[in-house]
């Protein structure tokens, strides 16, 4: 092949390879996938509650019936009084027996365990079974004793107070013959010579010591200084002025009636804000010139301790009931006494009340032992 013709040649060639390539470079791309936008997630779907079982309506329990109290009492009860038989306490708790017998119709009966300032038969109150068969009536000569006694046998909580039942003036008594007229003259005396009269009461801690110790204070002489004598309850430290063998008491007025009506004790005052009406003839402490010689006496029950509620609630309302009889309240206005109802609660609190304030005039004695 001449020169020429393969020129011609190549050149075919060159161009049609050329003509590829162009035609290859201005072919477009092809067209990618479409990028799809992710599909929001799912909420979660909340768990399928287990099929609830129906389940048959149960029968309504029927309310327990209250449990009834156990019968009370259904034998003897005994009443101790830790003080001589005739002083108040005893006059209260025969009283009081009689008319519990009446309503409850079994026997009720008073033991008087006299000795130790009360000490003696209130210890035996306190420590009796708790059963309501053995309660104790007490007053407050005890409870003075309490407070001046520094290891005392008994505690002022011990026992279950139920309630406070009377309360009563107390009088200054002197024999009927004497000299003295009215309380300045005992005082004058007294005054002048503390160490040469004697105080009859009812145990060395006993009402008429801290009753008199406050007519002592308030016409200035040292309560320490007079002389006292002790007995077993008022009773017998009221015979003890009648005899001439003390000089004076200042003991329950109830306790002095009996002598004073008998023309054997001279009252020169009572230890109330207005005459009593017994006695309108006796001039008040006030009225006497002694207004701060204004100590009462009282009469309360106690149950032993563990006394179960219900037994307190059958004293508390036989009592509350006989201070709205007509007979009972006219034998505690012929002996002297005056009503003083005071319920458990407030009766607890009276006690203590009293106790911290026995205490301080027992300090002021000298007597605590």
């Amino acid at each position: 092949m001449s020169l020429r013709a393969t020129s011609s040649v190549l050149m075919a060639c060159v161009l049609t390879i050329a003509l590829v390539v162009s035609t290859a470079c201005s072919s477009p791309a092809p067209a990618s996938s479409p990028t799809k936008a992710p599909e929001p997630a799912k909420a979660a779907e909340p768990a399928k509650a287990a099929p609830t079982v129906a389940k048959a309506a149960e029968p309504a329990k029927a309310a327990e019936p209250a449990k009834a109290a156990p019968q009370y009492p259904t034998k003897n009860v005994e009443l101790i009084i830790p003080f001589a038989a005739g002083g108040v306490v005893d006059q209260v708790g025969r009283f009081l027996a009689a008319y519990a017998q009446e309503k409850w119709k079994v026997s009720v009966t008073v033991n008087n365990k006299g000795g130790g300032g009360g000490f003696i038969g209130t210890v035996a109150g306190l420590q009796a079974q708790p059963d309501g068969y053995s309660m104790l009536l007490n007053g407050p000569s005890t409870y003075y004793g309490l407070a001046a006694t520094k290891a005392p046998p008994f505690k002022i909580d011990d026992g279950v107070a139920i309630n406070r039942i009377t309360i009563n003036p107390v009088s200054f008594s002197v024999k009927a013959d004497s000299k003295w007229n009215s309380l300045k003259d005992v005082v004058a005396d007294v005054k002048a010579a503390p160490d040469k009269y004697k105080l009859a009461s009812a145990g060395n801690a006993g009402l008429a010591t801290f009753a008199a110790a406050k007519l002592w204070i308030q016409g200035g002489i040292d309560p320490a200084k007079v002389p006292i004598i002790t007995f077993d309850g008022g009773a017998p430290a009221h015979a003890a002025v009648a005899g001439g063998s003390a000089d004076f008491t200042s003991q329950n007025l109830a306790e002095a009636m009996s002598l004073y009506q008998a023309k054997k004790l001279k009252v020169l005052a009572v230890t109330l804000p207005e005459k009593y009406k017994q006695t309108p003839e006796i001039p008040t402490s006030k009225e006497a010139g002694f207004d701060q010689y204004n100590t009462v006496g009282w009469v309360g029950l106690w149950g032993p301790s563990k006394t179960p509620d219900h037994i307190v609630a059958a004293w508390d309302n036989l009592i509350k009931e006989a201070l709205k009889d007509p007979k009972f309240l006219d034998q505690l206005d012929k002996a002297g006494f005056v009503p003083g109802y005071m319920s458990p609660k407030d009766w607890s609190a009276f006690i203590n009340s009293e106790n911290k304030s026995a205490v301080e005039i027992a300090n002021k004695l000298g007597i605590v032992q």
